[in-house]
């Protein structure tokens, strides 16, 4: 099915790198809060407490946010969290460390969403639960062995270089994807179900996520596919 959408196809590539990079961080936490910083106990759960927060607001900017592209979102969350490792791996203070903290959760929060919503919209409903279970099992294999670089990388140097590694590779997958656009296109509403609308499956351009569109401005067509890339 993945063979038929490149765009989706490069859609579970991408969030398939940045959960692997994004999560290097992650299992080291608590030696560069205690460590690094010399916060304790109490700084490492200011650290995680920033972050969760952050992912609420993350949420919440999703939903305030109802009107701009899906794309657009996913990209600004992603440089929040370049932004938020690269902070990190330079902090130093618990105070700072905790506001960059925050600032990763807000694009974590927000991005996650925004991807799994993009991939949704980029697919038939009748094919929903097989490619969201690849997006699924993306999501527990990636982040298993971002957890044993980012181990390797603090035991070899520190955990500010683990940070770093996480804030440069993620940044690389951005300007990777801002160089070649995953796309412009959404899957039309009427073309959700290949087996209720056989001859309509021409991709109409992206606009906000709560438009219409009317089958009579589609073209009809049985070959053309239901995705648009660039």
């Amino acid at each position: 099915m993945l063979r038929e959408y490149s765009s989706v196809r490069r859609l579970l590539v991408a969030a398939g790198a940045i959960f692997l990079l994004g999560s290097i961080p992650v299992p080291i936490e608590v030696v560069f809060a205690k460590q690094t910083l010399h916060a304790g106990d109490r700084g490492y759960g200011f650290l995680l407490g920033a972050w969760g927060v952050g992912t609420v607001l993350g949420g919440t900017a999703f939903a305030t946010l109802g009107q701009m592209r899906l794309m657009r979102l996913l990209g600004i969350s992603t440089v929040l969290m370049v932004l938020a490792y690269a902070g990190l791996a330079v902090s130093p203070t618990l105070a700072v460390a905790c506001l960059f903290s925050a600032l990763g959760g807000i694009g974590n929060g927000a991005g996650w969403i925004a991807a799994v919503t993009a991939v949704q919209e980029r697919i038939p409903i009748s094919t929903q639960s097989a490619v969201m279970s690849v997006l699924e099992g993306i999501n527990q294999l990636m982040p298993a062995l971002g957890f044993i670089i980012g181990g390797a990388v603090t035991a070899a140097t520190s955990p500010r270089d683990a940070y770093a590694l996480s804030a440069i590779g993620v940044a690389i997958v951005v300007i990777v994807i801002g160089m070649r656009p995953i796309d412009r296109a959404r899957l039309s509403p009427v073309a959700q179900d290949p087996e209720k609308s056989a001859d309509i499956s021409e991709c109409a351009p992206e606009k906000a996520r709560n438009s219409s569109v009317n089958a009579q401005e589609l073209v009809p067509t049985a070959r053309t596919p239901p995705l648009t890339s660039l």
